[in-house]
Order: C-alpha cells, then structure tokens, then sequence
C-alpha cells in the first residue's frame, strides 16, 4: 500500500487512507513518510490538531507533504483541502488524510463535491485498509507467535481483538497491567470515555466538560499511558489556547481497562452516568439542540456515535449502550443524529436478541427513530436549502430501508404490503449518489445482507410483491447483476471464460445471470454445474429464447426480469 500511495503522489495531490480501528493505517503513513525524499514531510498525528493558521501557512510554502492522522482535521478543512486540490498541486504540495472507513460523512461530502461539478468523479484516491489479516497473513504471523508462545492469531477477528486476546494469554504479564485508572465516580470515568473518545483533551476542553481536578488524577495514576504534553503552537487558535493537553499514549489499553470496568458490578449505572455528565456539560455550554438548525451538534457528535461508543464497549454487548442513549433522551431527542444513531443500536439489538418477538420489537423502535430523524431533516432541508443535508437524508432513509428488509426477512415475506413498502423504500435508497451495494455488502447493519435477500426472494416469486413495484425490483436486481449474453448456446463456455478472467470472486457478487439465446436446457446445465461448485448460493441462471434485432444487450435491458427467470421454476 506505500508504493501506492507513492505512486499516486506524482499525479494526485490529495488521498486518503481509510481503515478502521488498529487496521495499520498509521503505520503506512509513516512508512509513506520516511520514502519520501523530494520534499519537506510534516506528520501530524491523532492526539494533535491543526489550526486553519497553521495549515494555510504550511500550504503556501509548497513543495510540502503533509500526513494528516485521524481527528488532526475537521471535516470543514477536510472540504477546503478537496476544494484546492487543483491549486496544492501547482504548489507541489501533497495531503494524506487518514480517516475511519465508517466515515459516512466523508464519503457523503466527496460525492456532494463530484455531483456540483467541483471535483471530477473518483479523482482523489481513496485505499482502504483492512482490520483483519488475510489467511495467508495470519499463517505466516502464527509460524512464528506459536515460537514465542504468544498464542495464535484468527483471520476471522479483527488485528485489535487478537492483540488483546494474546495479551490476555501471557504467563508474565507488562509492567503497564499494574497501572490502573480511577474508576470511583462517574466523573472519573467520564475522563477516560473522553480520552478514549476524542484522542487528547487540552485544558480549555477539560474546563468545559468540568472535568479538570479529575483529568488530572487520572494522568497521576496512570503516567506513561496518559501523559500531560505542551500544546503545539500550530494547535493554538482564538478558539483554543490551551497550553497543555492530556493525550492517552496507549489506545487500545485504555479501551481495555473500560471494557474491564464495565464487567464490574454497579459499573453500568456510573458509565451512563458519565455520558449524560459529558453531554450535559456540553449542552449547557453551547446549547439544546433545535429541529431547525444543526449547529449545535459539531460539540458532541463523536460522544453519540454508536460505532465510538461500541468500540469502547463492544465486550458488554448492547444493553449499557442501549441505557447511555436512552438516558440521553431528554437532553438530545430533538437532535435527528441522535436519533438515527439510536436507531442503528437499536438494530444491532435485534441482531444479537434470540426471541423473535422481541428482535421485531427492536426493529420497530429503529424504524421510528430512523422516521423521526428522516422528517426532522427534510425540514431542515426545506427550511435551508442546504445541499449537505441531503447527505445525512440518504443515509437515514438507508437505514430505514434496512429494518424494512429485516422486518420483511423476520416474517418470511408473507407480507405482500410490507415487502412491497419495502421495494419501494430500497429503490429510492439504492439509486441515491449517497449510497451504494458496495457500501451495503460491507455494512454491519446489513447482517446476513438483508438486502440481496429480499430482492432475489421477491424476484424469484413475484407473487409476494405488488405489482407496481415489480418494475422497481427488476431494475434493483439489474443494478447488482453480471450479465453473460451467450450467443449459439456457448453458455458453458462463457461462464467458464468469466470464472478464468473475472477479477471479482464469485461468492462476493450479488447476482449473475446467463442469457442463453438458444437453448434454455444449455443455461440451466451451466447453473447446475457452476453454480452448486461455489460455496455461493447468489448465482442466476435463465435463457433468453428470442432474439432481438437491436442486439442482446437492448433485450436484456428491456425484457421483463420476471420473463426472463420463468425458465428456472
């Protein structure tokens, strides 16, 4: 991936390195930095932040590479980066902005910028890293933990988890499991959810979340892994001149002893306890939310994302997160972040609930609050005019058409009224610029890809769905489908010339449909052949007996799905 990123530097002046948690991203960046030898390199890393002072001096100097680590950016200088691209590259000058794959707010923006005109479509490279090693990786790496009797690594879990899971194994243990934070009040615990939340905490915020005399026990009682450094001057700014900040040295330590003081009993009360304290400090500062205006949300927004707060508690399942938003109701309930964003806990519940019943419980509070959120927003939308709302619109009626395809799946599409409503809502989602089957075949939300379940189950039987939205399903169906048009019954050969050329794995696409246009016994002996032989069970067959004047594409385009499938039953 560095030799990408070097690659890419001579002809792109801006890119991003997405991944998630413990993925190796900053670890890149920095083999990214140390090749680099034609220009002046500035690395900022996450527990730093950079002033719009100091990063429009660094740009005007040219000849400059700046490496810009998680939270170092917000997303308003993130945008003005994208903007200039074309004038960083007269300055030779080159961004890397690292950022979580989960950032829906990035992607939204870069596809707001493409559909103004004011970038061209996918001219900023975007390389993703993943979190987990692939199962060659994972042999090699356990050839050699299995000599140091460190244990061994799984390519299912993520980098993180099998870290800590080996860490757990050691006979003699560091002398860092001998430090331990204050876990006695909630304000306390507040701290670390801070640290853990936000990176660093300089001493103007710790003042504002009143958390100052307890900021600074904790860095007593836990020096080196939280440490008190001088604040930077390309930090500084009228709106931030603290001179010191405390920063966790070891992330994934800290996440570890939260994890571990969550077990303990009486310790969900205070950990619930501290998230109202942090967003009410916050609130009272700044002010309640309104259904008008946004403005207020920028202060708090990383304490209510659910994949923050489910990365620090991931071990305690979802009943403490469910009760830190629940508790939160009175202070956020006019905000629609928060509300689509309990919403998504809400699924996720349903996910990990055994009792149907109650999993359909869940799912209806998601819907109601991914609904609240959806109508707060379009008014906000019809109020403001503002372009990027519509972003945050997309994403929440996705989520909508989420639970609708759970729903649906959960009663076994008997529902002809529900699956259709269901249809209908993943349409308008799926052919959205702000989202994509490729954004839904990876998102956790999408268990069991809830969405390719429905529409080839609706597909195949068209009698669960109404008819006004057949035409819609066809058109879904068409969008995730590879079509193999096969002339003079060479089905067999064609698909087995995709199999042998294909970059994409078989078992990763969503559909592929073979037209033959003689003989519909050719095509299902392909089907019964190929498609039983992968362990995926998404593979179309069917025949198409006409042909057309306008070629077989146009016929494809043009049949009726349901024609077109009627060879398989």
């Amino acid at each position: 991936m560095t030799d990408q990123l070097i690659e890419n530097i001579h002809n792109h002046s801006l890119q991003f390195l997405l991944g998630g948690g413990c993925s190796g991203k900053t670890y890149i960046a920095i083999d990214f930095a140390s090749r680099i030898r034609d220009r002046n390199v500035y690395v900022f890393e996450s527990k730093e932040s950079l002033s719009d002072a100091a990063l429009q001096s660094l740009l005007e100097r040219g000849n400059r590479l700046i490496i810009a680590d998680s939270n170092t950016l917000n997303i308003r200088q993130i945008e003005k980066l994208i903007r200039s691209k074309d004038d960083l590259k007269k300055q030779n000058n080159s961004v890397l902005i690292i950022e979580n794959k989960n950032n829906r707010d990035l992607a939204g923006l870069i596809k707001l910028l493409e559909l103004n005109g004011v970038i061209e479509a996918n001219s900023i490279p975007q390389i993703n890293v993943s979190n987990k090693f692939n199962e060659q990786e994972t042999h090699e790496l356990n050839q050699r933990l299995i000599i140091t009797n460190l244990g061994v690594f799984s390519e299912n879990k993520t980098i993180a988890d099998n870290i800590i899971e080996c860490s757990h194994n050691l006979l003699q243990k560091n002398r860092f499991d001998r430090i331990v934070p204050h876990f006695s009040s909630d304000r306390q615990i507040a701290c670390l959810i801070a640290l853990a939340t936000e990176n660093k905490i300089y001493s103007s915020r710790a003042v504002e979340l009143d958390l100052l005399p307890e900021i600074y026990e904790q860095e007593r009682a836990s020096k080196p892994l939280i440490e008190i450094e001088s604040t930077w001057g390309f930090e500084t700014s009228p709106s931030n001149n603290s001179p010191i900040k405390y920063v966790a040295s070891a992330e994934y330590w800290l996440y570890d002893q939260l994890c571990k003081f969550s077990k303990a009993k009486g310790s969900q009360d205070l950990i619930i306890k501290a998230y109202r304290h942090i967003i009410l400090r916050l609130v009272e500062i700044y002010g309640k939310p309104n259904l008008k205006y946004g403005d207020k949300y920028a202060q708090y927004k990383s304490y209510i994302l659910f994949d923050n707060i489910n990365q620090i508690f991931r071990s305690q399942g979802l009943v403490l997160i469910r009760g830190i938003y629940e508790n939160l109701n009175d202070l956020l309930s006019s905000d629609p972040n928060y509300m689509h964003q309990r919403a998504k806990c809400y699924i996720r519940s349903s996910r990990f609930e055994t009792d149907i019943s109650k999993k359909l419980k869940f799912l209806e509070k998601a819907y109601r609050d991914a609904s609240v959120s959806h109508s707060v927003f379009e008014k906000r939308y019809e109020d403001t005019g503002n372009e990027k709302i519509q972003i945050s619109i997309a994403h929440v009626k996705y989520t909508k058409a989420l639970v609708l395809c759970h729903q649906t799946k959960l009663n076994h599409y008997q529902n002809v009224e529900d699956n259709t409503r269901a249809v209908e809502t993943l349409y308008e989602v799926m052919f959205s610029p702000y989202n994509s089957y490729d954004f839904a075949k990876t998102d956790i939300y999408n268990y069991g890809n809830v969405v390719m379940s429905l529409i080839k189950t609706l597909i195949l039987d068209n009698s669960l769905v109404d008819v006004k939205a057949r035409v819609l399903l066809t058109d879904l169906y068409r969008e995730e489908t590879v079509y193999i048009v096969c002339p003079n019954g060479t089905a067999a050969e064609c698909f087995a010339a995709y199999l042998q050329n294909t970059l994409t794995p078989i078992s990763s696409r969503n559909g592929i449909l073979i037209l033959d246009t003689t003989h519909s016994y050719r095509a299902k002996a392909v089907k019964n052949r190929y498609c039983t032989q992968t362990e995926s069970d998404i593979c179309f067959v069917a025949a198409l007996l006409p042909k057309s004047e306008s070629g077989q594409e146009n016929m494809v385009k043009n049949q009726s799905m349901f024609e077109i499938m009627a060879c398989m039953r």
